[in-house]
């Protein structure tokens, strides 16, 4: 279960991730029992891994006097290292699918590059094996699906398929970034 805490006296926000079966029936006795004041505060408890949140921005333009307001939506969500660098690599697999979109030469529906001469290399897995890679080519098909492909960069010669997932969290920012320099 989730339990967000608003502190009223400094307007601090806790997110709790607790096992069921430590609350029982009484959240405000497990608070309690936690060490939170349950007069200073306010709860609420949900049963979902996320909770969405909307930042709203109230403002006047300066120059013409009419009122704004913008929002943006964003979730409270568990923040393990492990699923902030999912969210990396799915971030970077995404930026570098759109530079494939943009730059890359149109194939078969899809966008591809072959990178020649100088050539990122990232770190990632080969045969369950870290190494450091070197990548030939990267594509995106009409599905949205990413492809690379690339070598050992200690054993080189032998091209390999390599899935986006298999390369190294903040790696693949080197393949875009180099497509952006090479176009």
């Amino acid at each position: 279960m989730k339990i967000i805490i608003l502190h009223d006296a400094d307007a601090r926000i806790e997110f709790l991730d607790v096992a069921d079966h430590l609350i029982g029936s009484d959240i405000e006795e497990f608070l309690t029992r936690k060490g939170f004041s349950v007069n200073n505060i306010t709860w609420l408890a949900a049963s979902t891994d996320s909770v969405p949140v909307v930042y709203h921005k109230f403002d006047i333009d300066r120059k013409t006097g009419e009122a704004n307001h913008t929002k943006r939506e964003a979730e409270l969500k568990d923040l393990t290292i492990h699923g902030q660098l999912q969210e990396l690599k799915c971030r970077e697999q995404d930026e570098l699918k759109s530079a494939l979109r943009k730059y890359g030469e149109e194939v078969d529906g899809g966008f591809e590059v072959h990178f020649e001469g100088e050539r990122p290399i990232v770190a990632g897995y080969l045969f369950d094996e870290p190494c450091d890679i070197v990548i030939d080519a990267a594509r995106v098909d009409a599905d949205g699906n990413l492809s690379l492909l690339g070598e050992d960069k200690q054993d080189r010669g032998e091209q390999y398929g390599i899935e986006p997932s298999d390369i190294f969290g903040g790696q693949l920012d080197y393949v875009t970034s180099n497509i952006r320099a090479w176009r």
